[in-house]
C-alpha cells in the first residue's frame, strides 16, 4: 500500500541536499528552495508534526506529487535536515474511486465549529451532523489519528483516519469497512500492520544513523574546508606561481602569479582547461621562442605524457627574467608544477662568477708583475750602468737610450697590471674630489678634442676620501679617454660627483659593504656597451678598439685601484645610448697622517757615498741581485749578497757588520720580513730597506717603512740608500713610517 502512494521517503541534510533515498536517481539534488524544507528549516525546534507542502513537480522524475515533511534535528536541538516522503496525487485519486465505488469505504470533510460532515461517495455528496458523536469527540482531542467504530456517517462499522487541514478549520476523514476489508484477509491485515511497524522502526533506525553520519560528514567538511582556506592562503601568499593538473591533464588549481609566470591569459584560465590550450597559449605568447605553434605544443605534451618532464629546470623568459620550473608527480596522477623567479639569484651567481674570475686574475697579473719587475731591475740597471761608457759613442748612446725607454714602458704595464691586482704601491692622502675634478677639467677639455663637450655637475658639501690622488688622476683620465673613444661623432661628456649611502650588501656593486661612500661618474653619449662587452669589460687586455689602438688595461686599472681603495666599480650602459661608469671611494673618517708622506719630500739625502759603509743585499733573484750590487760597488759602496734569509743570517753569525740591510720583501723559505724580525730580535739596529715587486703588503717592522718599488732607476736606488744611511747616522733611532717610490 505503502508503494502505491509514495513516490519516494528521502532525508536531506541542513544544506538541502538529498543525501538518501528509496528512489537512487534524486539523491544529490537540491531541495533547500521547496516550500516544505522551507517552512521546517525556520521552524526553532522539531514540533513533532508532519507538513503538508504544496502540489510541486518533481525535479528528477518530473510528476506532479505531494510531498510530506518532518524536522530533524542534531543532539543539540539544532536543525539537521529533514525526512520525507512524495505521494502521488493520482495513487489518491485512485484510491478514492476504489473506496467509493465499491461501497466499502466513506471520505468526508468535517467542520469542527458546528460538527456538519459532508461525505464524498458515489453518489452525490451528503451531509451529516456528527457533533454528538464519538468520532467528533475523538476529532477535538486529536489533530490527526485514527479511530474505530460506528459514526454518525453511516451505521457501518469502519476503521477511520483523520487529519486537520491547515489554516482551515475542517478536518479529512477517511473510513474503511472494517469487516469487507479484513474478509477473508485476516493474514494481510496483521502483515500490513507488522509492516508499518517495521517500516516505522526502520525509518527511525535509518533516521538515527544517517543523522549520525550528516554529524560526521559535516564535522570532515569543516575540518576539510579549514585545510582548503589555509591551503588557499598559503597559496594566495606565495611569492611563486604554482599550477595543479589531473591525471587527464586538465587544470585543477592556479594561484594569481601563475599567469605572470607563464603568459597564460588570465581570462583563459578555468578548472578543467587542457594542458594543451595552456601549451599552446604559451607558444603563441612566445614563451619559448620562435617555433611553429602545434609542432612546439606536440613536442611538450609527448615530454608531459611519458614524464620525462618531471623535475627541474630553468629557461629564460621574453622578458629577459629567468624562471625555474620544478614539476612533481600528483599521489592519484596528475602534476604540480612550480613557478619560482631566479633572476636575482641568477645575478648574483653571476656576479660572484665575475669576482672570483677577477680575483684570479688579480692573482695572476700580480705574480707576472712580481716576475717581470725583477727582469726590468736588471735591465734598467744595466742600460743605467752603460750610460757613461757609451756616452762617447752617439749611436750606442742612442740605442741605450731605447732600451731605457722600453723599459719605461714596460714599467708603466707593470703598474697597471698591479693596479688591476689591488697590488701596488699606494700614497692616500686626504682628497677633495670636486677639487681634483676642477684642476683637470681644463686639461680634459684641451686634449680630448672640440667634439666633446665636458660638463661637470659637482655636488655641494661632497665628503673627504682617502685615496692616491695620483692613482685617482688617472682613474678619470682613463674613463674620460674611454668616454671620447666611445663618440667618433662627438658628443658630451659629463662628470659628477656625488655622496652616496649603501644600506645593502653589493646594491652598488658586487661585494661592496655598507657604508657611505663618494662617488665619481664618467657618463658618455656614446655607443654604448653591449652585453657580452659589459661582462668582459675589466679583465686585462680585453678591449673592442682595432689591433694597436689600445692596451685594454684602462678599465682594469680602474678597477684595481677602486677596490684596493677599498671602493667599487659599475658600469650602466645601452646599445646607442650611451655608457656612464661610477667608482665608489670610502668616506674618510679621519685626516692622512703625516708620517704617510714620501720620504723624498721629508729630507734631503747626501749626495756623496762613504767609503765606510757596507750593505747586505739579500735578493733571490741572480740577475736582480747582481745589478744592484753592481750599481751599488759603482758608487762607492762595500756590498755583500745573499740568496735568501738564511744565508744572510748565516753572515751575520759571522760577525760580520754591516750598515743597511736592503732585502727584497717576496722571497721563498723566509721573507724580508721575516728576516727583518730575526735581525730586530738580535738587537741589529742598521736601517732596513724593502725591495718589492708587488706592491706593499702592509706589514713591516718597529715602524719603519723604507720601500723601493721595482723597477726602479739607478738615482733612486742610491737616494734611498743615502736617505736610510743618513737617518741611521744622525741618530734618530726607529723612525715613523715613510716611503721612497720610484
Amino acid at each position: 500500500m505503502l508503494n502505491d502512494f509514495s513516490l519516494q521517503i528521502f532525508i536531506a541534510d541542513e544544506q538541502g541536499t538529498v543525501r538518501a533515498s528509496t528512489r537512487a536517481a534524486i539523491v544529490g539534488t537540491m531541495i533547500s528552495q521547496r516550500d516544505y524544507f522551507r517552512h521546517e528549516a525556520s521552524l526553532p525546534a522539531d514540533d513533532g508534526k508532519m507538513y503538508i507542502g504544496s502540489l510541486t513537480q518533481g525535479q528528477v522524475t518530473r510528476q506532479w506529487q505531494l510531498n510530506l515533511a518532518r524536522r530533524l534535528d542534531h543532539g543539540d536541538g539544532t536543525f539537521a535536515g529533514i525526512i520525507a516522503a512524495s505521494y502521488d496525487p493520482n495513487a489518491l485519486s485512485r484510491f478514492h474511486l476504489d473506496e467509493t465505488a465499491t461501497g466499502r469505504g466513506v471520505i468526508g470533510l468535517v467542520s469542527m465549529k458546528d460538527g456538519k460532515a459532508w461525505t464524498l461517495t458515489d453518489r452525490a455528496p451528503s451531509v451529516a451532523d456528527i457533533a454528538g458523536t464519538q468520532l467528533f469527540s475523538v476529532l477535538r482531542e486529536e489533530n490527526e489519528g485514527s479511530w474505530r467504530g460506528r459514526s454518525g456517517l453511516d451505521r457501518a462499522d469502519r476503521l477511520y483516519a483523520f487529519a486537520t487541514i491547515p489554516d482551515r478549520d475542517l478536518k479529512v476523514v477517511v473510513g474503511i469497512d472494517l469487516a469487507a476489508a479484513m474478509r477473508g484477509s485476516t493474514a494481510w491485515e496483521y502483515n500490513a500492520v507488522l509492516f508499518a511497524v517495521g517500516t516505522s522502526i526502520v525509518l527511525v533506525l535509518l533516521a538515527i544513523l544517517l543523522l549520525r553520519t550528516f554529524d560526521a560528514t559535516r564535522r570532515r567538511h569543516q575540518a576539510l574546508a579549514h585545510e582548503r582556506e589555509i591551503l588557499e592562503a598559503a597559496l594566495t601568499g606565495m611569492s611563486d606561481g604554482i599550477m595543479m593538473v589531473d591525471r587527464d591533464l586538465r587544470l585543477m588549481a592556479w594561484n594569481q602569479h601563475f599567469p605572470e609566470f607563464t603568459g597564460v591569459p588570465n581570462d583563459i584560465l578555468h578548472v578543467g582547461l587542457q594542458m594543451e590550450d595552456i601549451l599552446r597559449s604559451q607558444v603563441t605568447a612566445g614563451e619559448f621562442g620562435p617555433v611553429e605553434i602545434e609542432a612546439e605544443v606536440s613536442r611538450r605534451m609527448t615530454l608531459i605524457r611519458s614524464g620525462a618532464s618531471m623535475g627541474a629546470m630553468e629557461r629564460p623568459r621574453p622578458t629577459g627574467r629567468h624562471i625555474e620550473i620544478r614539476r612533481n608527480p600528483l599521489p592519484g596522477g596528475g602534476f604540480v608544477t612550480l613557478y619560482s623567479d631566479v633572476t636575482a639569484r641568477r645575478h648574483a651567481e653571476e656576479r660572484l662568477r665575475q669576482a672570483q674570475t677577477m680575483a684570479a686574475l688579480g692573482r695572476l697579473t700580480a705574480g707576472v708583475a712580481h716576475d717581470f719587475n725583477n727582469l726590468l731591475v736588471s735591465i734598467t740597471g744595466n742600460a743605467d750602468l752603460l750610460q757613461e761608457p757609451l756616452a762617447e759613442s752617439p749611436e750606442l748612446a742612442q740605442r741605450l737610450a731605447t732600451i731605457l725607454q722600453s723599459a719605461d714602458r714596460g714599467a708603466e704595464l707593470v703598474k697597471r697590471l698591479l693596479a688591476f691586482g689591488r697590488k701596488q704601491a699606494l700614497a692616500p692622502t686626504l682628497i677633495d674630489l670636486n677639487q681634483l675634478v676642477g684642476g683637470i677639467r681644463n686639461l680634459l677639455a684641451s686634449t680630448l678634442g672640440r667634439g666633446i663637450i665636458v660638463v661637470t655637475e659637482l655636488a655641494e658639501g661632497l665628503w673627504p676620501v682617502m685615496a692616491d690622488q695620483v692613482q685617482v688622476e688617472h682613474v678619470v683620465l682613463n674613463l674620460a679617454i674611454n668616454a671620447r673613444d666611445a663618440m667618433p661623432e662627438g658628443g658630451t661628456l659629463t662628470i659628477t660627483t656625488a655622496n652616496t649611502s649603501l644600506e645593502q650588501v653589493g646594491m652598488a656593486s658586487p661585494d661592496l659593504p655598507t657604508g657611505d661612500y663618494v662617488t665619481v661618474s664618467v657618463a658618455d653619449t656614446g655607443t654604448g656597451m653591449g652585453r657580452e662587452v659589459l661582462q668582459n669589460a675589466f679583465e686585462p687586455f680585453f678591449t673592442t678598439k682595432p689591433p694597436g689602438q689600445g692596451s685594454g688595461l684602462g678599465l682594469s686599472q680602474v678597477y684595481g685601484v677602486a677596490h684596493q681603495s677599498g671602493g667599487g666599480v659599475r658600469i650602466d650602459s645601452a646599445v646607442g645610448i650611451g655608457t656612464t661608469v661610477t667608482v665608489f671611494f670610502p668616506r674618510a673618517e679621519t685626516i692622512a697622517e703625516p708620517g704617510l708622506e714620501r720620504a723624498a719630500t721629508a729630507m734631503v739625502p747626501d749626495q756623496t757615498p762613504r767609503a765606510s759603509r757596507t750593505i747586505l743585499v739579500v735578493d733571490d733573484e741572480p740577475e736582480c741581485r747582481a745589478t744592484i750590487a753592481d750599481i751599488l760597488t759603482t758608487y762607492g759602496f762595500t756590498v755583500t749578497v745573499a740568496a735568501g734569509g738564511e744565508e744572510a743570517l748565516s753572515l751575520l753569525d759571522r760577525d760580520m757588520r754591516f750598515d743597511l740591510l736592503l732585502a727584497d720583501y717576496t722571497m721563498p723559505g723566509m721573507t724580508g720580513v721575516e728576516l727583518a724580525h730575526v735581525v730586530r730580535a738580535r738587537g741589529e739596529r742598521m736601517p732596513i730597506v724593502f725591495l718589492t715587486g708587488g706592491g706593499s703588503a702592509g706589514e713591516w717592522v718597529s715602524g719603519e717603512r723604507w720601500v723601493l718599488t721595482k723597477p726602479f732607476l739607478t738615482r733612486s736606488l742610491l737616494d734611498m740608500v743615502r736617505a736610510a744611511l743618513d737617518h741611521a747616522h744622525r741618530g734618530n733611532g726607529a723612525r715613523d713610517p715613510a716611503s721612497q717610490d720610484a
